[in-house]
């Protein structure tokens, strides 16, 4: 399960500043950037799905349970389960939970393998039921289990707090970054924004954070990635090639395996701490760390004064504690066919075999068709989803999941257009063929495993994935306890000591391949006549299959990624080995007795926690809208600058959400006051808009225009297309808009509308898409006395990926209006250029009865990965990409005030992917524009740009 996401720090915080030679707003920019730590925007998206099944919710004690009424029979379960692990989690982490926790169970519409703990909007944990992605990969009983473990140490681990944090979090709320004003006595009068984390473990390195719930995973009988023989494989792998450092470790690089390396090399580096220190103190260490408010990057003042060692000196005790086993890591000579920073399942269709190979993870997979002697029949570029490969109604499809009837996710199987076959709806397909049928879990069933399914008969819960025999008859493992079982049909075969295995293949005389794990990793073995014995030497085999005479293609981990390779395998006769770790000792391990049992109906029944009917009420997403968090923000200028203030309301599904937002500007002597609802449960989203300007004193406005306003719009989206990845939303706000002391004399309605239709194709590693097209047409309208004042707007962007990590990326804006005011070349919403630009206003000639304005733009821009990152410094360079673009405008105004009828703006750019604090990506944009004026006697006009572009 991912680590907690920060949704809301700096997330679409769009800067543009403009610099023309001048030192004083040079040095106000610069506090600027030092001071967006201290700014936080709130987004936040909806935890279940659009249109989703009804919701419960039943409060006990600290926790709120918020349950899809699919899951209705297992709520017992939960709570019983959930107590006996928070009064651990108390002794063990050494304190209590802060605050109320909503537990949310989402339901079936969600087919994800994924979970997620976060503190904003405040202290939640979320869980998705699609385990049967990811079941060969955690090696579990139950998966909810695992879920609740791991994902709960995060709550422990982040909730920590002390001092200046627990006052904070008192006075802002769950905002992550907060500042508290301290006023200077300067004239005028100074305040300087004092920022501090009210979550200072939200920014330890992501393998403490995610390693510490590996840990903790797997130390309750229900198995865990530290029982996986693939966790063990990458580990040994990557040490053995002396990749394993400190800096790699801190910091979350671009080096494969990617953020997998932190959960399980973070997991063994928890067990090595747990088994060195003690398994209390290992989880006490948050605690210990929550001090460093101020600095929260302290890592080896914590570990000094908590463990007695410095982190540094730690992770060099741990490497070497391996490094004479992991040198034992053996991997099979072959021919080496590719090379994927993604591997997929390998499937036999007929003769061949086909699967998914992602290459460098930056450009479309490629689909590759081997016959049985290794020869490679096909490779082609795809557009299908990662996943096993099937052949369906004439077609190559993928079985994955997707978004299907634009509401949920779930899983299908999908064509390369993303388009899902409706009669899959919710089957996560394993294998089939033509005479034996087809192989799939039903995704709507299964709580602690998945439910595996012959057609429409059901065979049992299952803790593999699954494949067909030549007699049509399903192949799986099951886990009884700390013992694995291979089942053909409803018959067991052969059982493994340990909680890893999964098959691979069946040969011509009906053996069994399957995954096994060895002292040093993942082998293959075969189950043959009564008898189980090892192929080859690898320790590194993710998956494989058998070719011709004793030929196999095997799938193996690398420092680098996953070979496809042809391997000759040789045969001795040897079993899987079991995992054993120290706290399979601690009584701790006892904590869930009767609670994971290895059949789903004991599990279902055996809590002693009831809860009675009259105690759960409907989910009512108004009524659990609760305060998030506020934030204060400060920007210094001559006259003490602009103060803002933003407060946030959300419940904890994300329905709904509430705004309220006030600002003061002393420079400009303007005040602004505005509020806005939102509810996202459905696919047609609506709110509620109210803004007030106080601008009677504004030093910025004409006299004329000098008068206290009043906006209110009532916007309202919906999305009506999702066809072969591509989309339409439509957008309508209607609003009002009224001058409140009658100096203008002003009031009228008016209305916005946009039509927008996009699509896009990224790599799982792309930087930017590889394509990516949008078009929208917007119209803006204002009912005044005299008559109506329209403005119609039409933009289209795309991005196209050349190959090599180079991109052109293109931009076409045209709009006209018959009011006196056009922004050329930007959309009505204000949306930021694709393509640098420096937009003018243009301003209606009285002879003209429409102003119009255009600009086209195009740039080119190349990506380079530089993966630099520091060990102690807290600001890495993880890849860069600078570009070269043109701007062409073209308006029809002639005012002398006004921009000529032709110009055109050339320019540079440099786009960085920074590393902030060790673990978030935060993209930055330097550009430089240079307009050349179509009239020789007007001055070229230069400016430049800083916009701080995404979220972390």
């Amino acid at each position: 399960m991912p680590r907690m996401i920060i949704k809301s720090a700096l997330s679409r915080i769009l800067l543009f500043i403009m610099m023309k030679k001048n030192v004083e707003r040079l040095g106000r920019i610069l506090l600027v950037l030092v001071g967006l730590l201290g700014i936080v925007v709130n987004v936040h998206g909806n935890v279940g799905a659009y249109n989703d099944s009804p919701y419960k919710t039943f409060n006990k004690d600290h926790y709120t349970y918020i349950y899809s009424t699919d899951w209705e029979n297992y709520l017992d379960w939960v709570i019983d389960f959930n107590e006996r692990l928070r009064q651990h989690y108390q002794d063990t982490f050494g304190y209590r939970l802060d605050e109320k926790t909503a537990l949310s169970l989402t339901s079936n519409h969600n087919q994800v393998a994924n979970a997620y703990a976060t503190m904003m909007p405040y202290s939640q944990t979320v869980f998705f039921f699609g385990a049967a992605e990811s079941i060969d990969e955690f090696s579990v009983r139950s998966w909810v289990a695992d879920l609740l473990i791991h994902e709960s140490s995060h709550l422990y681990q982040l909730n920590a707090k002390h001092g200046l944090s627990k006052i904070g979090h008192a006075i802002f709320g769950n905002t992550i970054p907060g500042n508290l004003p301290v006023p200077i006595a300067t004239s005028p009068l100074f305040i300087l924004p004092l920022p501090f984390l009210t979550h200072p473990n939200v920014l330890l390195p992501t393998w403490l954070l995610e390693g510490n719930g590996v840990f903790n995973e797997s130390r309750f009988g229900n198995g865990g990635r530290l029982f996986s023989g693939a966790s063990r494989a990458l580990f040994y792998s990557l040490l053995k090639a002396g990749l394993l450092d400190e800096t790699r470790l801190t910091n979350n690089g671009l080096y494969f395996p990617f953020t997998t390396e932190k959960y399980i090399i973070g997991g063994y580096f928890n067990l090595y701490l747990a088994e060195r220190f003690g398994t209390q103190t290992l989880n006490r260490m948050f605690w210990a760390h929550a001090i460093h408010y101020f600095n929260p990057l302290r890592l080896n003042s914590t570990f000094k004064n908590h463990f007695g060692v410095s982190y540094s000196d730690l992770i060099g005790d741990f490497i070497n504690s391996h490094k004479q086993t992991a040198a034992h890591h053996a991997v099979e000579s072959g021919e080496i066919l590719f090379t994927s920073m993604r591997a997929t399942p390998l499937n036999r269709i007929g003769d061949s075999i086909v699967f998914l190979s992602a290459g460098d993870g930056r450009d479309d997979a490629e689909l590759v068709v081997l016959n049985t002697e290794g020869k490679i029949v096909r490779s082609q570029k795809t557009g299908l989803p990662p996943g096993k490969i099937f052949w369906h109604d004439h077609k190559l499809k993928s079985a994955a999941t997707g978004r299907v009837q634009r509401k949920y996710i779930h899983a299908s199987l999908f064509t390369e257009h993303g388009q899902d076959t409706p009669e899959f709806d919710s089957k996560l397909v394993q294998d089939m063929d033509r005479k034996n049928g087809t192989l799939y879990y039903k995704m709507t069933e299964g709580f602690h495993a998945p439910v595996l399914y012959h057609d429409e008969t059901k065979i049992a819960e299952a803790h593999s994935s699954a494949i067909l025999s030549h007699d049509g008859e399903a192949i799986y493992f099951r886990q009884f306890k700390d013992e694995r079982t291979c089942f053909k049909g409803k018959r067991p075969l052969f059982s493994l000591p340990g909680f890893y295995g999964a098959p691979m293949d069946v040969g011509p005389e009906g053996e069994i391949y399957f995954t096994g794990a060895t002292a040093y990793g993942s082998g293959l073995f075969v189950w043959r006549s009564g008898r189980i014995f090892r192929l080859g030497f690898s320790d590194a085999v993710y998956s494989a299959k058998k070719l011709q005479n004793e030929r196999y293609l095997l799938v193996e981990f690398t420092p680098q990624g996953y070979e496809y390779k042809l391997a000759t395998l040789s045969r001795k006769e040897e079993t899987p080995v079991k995992y054993q770790y120290f706290f399979e000792n601690e009584a701790g391990r006892n904590l869930f007795d009767g609670l994971l049992n290895d059949n789903v109906r004991e599990q279902s029944s055996a809590p002693s926690y009831s809860v009675a009917s009259s105690e759960v009420s409907n989910y009512s997403m108004l009524g659990n809208l609760r305060f998030s968090s506020w934030v204060l923000r400060h920007q210094m200028g001559d006259k003490n600058g602009n103060f803002q203030a933003d407060f946030y309301f959300v419940d904890p599904m994300g329905y709904n959400q509430f705004v309220l937002n006030y600002e003061n500007d002393t420079e400009k002597i303007e005040q602004i006051i505005n509020t806005d609802y939102r509810v996202t449960r459905w696919l047609l989203n609506f709110g509620f808009a109210l803004e007030y300007q106080q601008l009677e004193k504004s030093r910025e406005l004409p006299t004329t225009l000098r008068d206290n306003t009043l906006l209110v719009e009532l916007p309202i989206s919906y999305n009506f297309l999702d066809w072969q990845r591509w989309k339409m939303d439509i957008e309508f706000r209607p609003g009002y808009w009224q001058t409140l002391k009658n100096k203008l004399g002003r009031d009228y309605p008016s209305l916005y509308e946009s039509l927008i239709a996009y699509k896009r194709d990224r790599a799982f590693l792309g930087f930017y898409p590889m394509r990516a097209f949008s078009a929208e047409l917007e119209n803006s309208q204002d009912f005044l006395s005299r008559g109506t004042e329209n403005t119609l707007a039409f933009t289209t962007k795309g991005t196209y990926h050349l190959g090599a990590q180079f991109y052109i990326m293109a931009e076409l804006s045209m709009a006209q209006t018959d009011s006196p005011y056009l922004e050329i070349g930007h959309e009505l919403r204000d949306e930021r250029p694709l393509v640098p630009a420096k937009s003018v206003r243009g301003i209606k000639d009285p002879g003209e009865n429409v102003l119009y304005g255009l600009r086209s733009g195009a740039m080119l821009k190349t990506v380079i990965d530089s993966n630099w990152q520091g060990r102690v410094f807290p600001l890495g360079l993880r890849r860069w990409s600078p570009g070269i673009f043109g701007n062409y405008f073209s308006t029809n105004t002639i005012s002398a005030t006004a921009p000529e009828q032709h110009f055109f703006q050339t320019g540079v750019t440099l786009e960085a992917e920074l590393l902030l604090a060790h673990s978030f990506p935060v993209p930055i944009e330097i550009s430089y524009i240079e307009q050349v004026s179509a009239m020789q006697d007007r001055p070229r006009n230069s400016e430049l740009q800083v916009n701080l572009k995404s979220s972390f």
